[in-house]
């Protein structure tokens, strides 16, 4: 078995798979579940996972794509910081946190977007994001972030006119 379980939480992944498809049992991803995974170049989330623990997936060096479901409420600090390869995540509507250095040092990094029910962004969420276009709700917490953090950005209505 390469899950580790405590309750409805996945606590750490010993597997060497490319790609990983998380049981869905899983409710939480705990802290470090994926810590330094150096195999894994796409994971997809069950429907029924609601957070995604702080370093879940913190210097998974070979992640491009990561599918995240409608139910996660809660990206926890450094969820995906270090994700070097990770070039593009679609942030689902309903979420609401996005931790601190979430999304902290994937260089490569081209697209994301914040949904509009995001009432709480962290602090330095997208440093070294080099080339990050942020996909933001005029009026929304996500515009307010983006703009007191200088960062690249496109309203959501434009985007997708393109």
């Amino acid at each position: 078995m390469d899950f580790i379980y405590e309750d409805d939480t996945l606590i750490k992944y010993t597997g060497n798979a490319e790609s990983v498809i998380i049981p869905d049992c899983v409710k939480t991803i705990g802290k470090s579940a994926f810590h330094c995974n150096e195999t894994m170049k796409s994971v997809t989330i069950p429907d029924g996972v609601t957070k995604i623990g702080a370093g879940a997936f913190w210097f998974c060096d070979s992640l491009k794509k990561v599918e995240i479901p409608s139910g996660v409420k809660s990206i926890e600090m450094t969820a995906f910081g270090g994700c070097i390869k990770l070039n593009e995540v679609r942030l689902p509507d309903g979420l609401q946190k996005i931790g601190d250095m979430a999304f902290l040092e994937c260089y490569t990094l081209y697209l994301i977007n914040i949904p509009a029910s995001v009432m709480e962004i962290g602090e330095a969420v997208f440093d070294k994001c080099v080339n990050i276009l942020i996909i933001v709700d005029k009026g929304s917490c996500g515009e307010e972030y983006v703009k007191a953090n200088k960062l690249n950005y496109i309203y959501r209505e434009e985007f997708e006119e393109l």
